[in-house]
């Protein structure tokens, strides 16, 4: 077997990755990617994967909340001072080009309810420079933070991007792996009946 390596240059990598996240947008654009926020009836399964039942809100697991942020600034805050509210926690990175496809619609979401819900968006770039720069190059202005300490196993995920919505009880009401359209009236409405 031979193993053949081929490098590219930058700025063809750069270019190939803004052709995937304009496919991506416009795949989030046709709806198919919206949310599927009906968790308020969870099926519960037996150990064979059979369903015995559905699980409702109030058997939903507690969030972790020992989980520290820095932000922007450099000011160190935590999950837990953010308790009480509704919590938007977003995994991304700025080199994955599924978390830069749905970043629209997480501003648009963040514009029309950031008085309402707390926005986590949480960073996993090495350098957290790297993701304060794109978030000012977009002129997101979203908040972002960088993990100040190591994340709680309940939000260690295997691919990003990765949503959480904690409820105003403190409960984990909701997790997606991968891209949506968060702008959906859907969401906007699950979001404001956790409340």
């Amino acid at each position: 077997m031979k193993l053949t390596i081929y490098w590219r240059s930058e700025s063809k990598i750069i270019i190939e990755l803004r052709l995937i996240g304009f496919a991506q947008r416009g795949l989030l654009a046709t709806g198919l990617m919206n949310p599927n926020v009906k968790v308020a009836a969870q099926p519960e399964l037996d150990e064979s994967g059979r369903e015995v039942g559905t699980r409702t809100m109030s058997e939903l697991p507690k969030a972790d909340f020992n989980l520290e942020l820095m932000d922007k600034d450099g000011n160190t805050t935590s999950l837990e001072d953010l308790k009480g509210k509704v919590i938007f926690m977003n995994l991304w990175a700025t080199w994955c080009p599924p978390c830069i496809a749905e970043m629209p619609s997480i501003e648009k979401l963040y514009k029309e309810m950031g008085q309402e819900v707390a926005f986590v968006m949480l960073s996993l770039d090495r350098n957290f420079e790297t993701a304060k720069a794109f978030d000012k190059k977009k002129g997101y202005n979203l908040p972002i933070y960088a993990p100040a300490s190591s994340l709680p196993a309940m939000y260690q995920s295997s691919s990003i991007p990765t949503t959480y919505v904690i409820d105003a009880d403190g409960n984990l009401a909701w997790s997606h792996k991968g891209m949506a359209d968060y702008s959906d009236s859907d969401f906007k409405e699950f979001l404001n009946s956790l409340r």
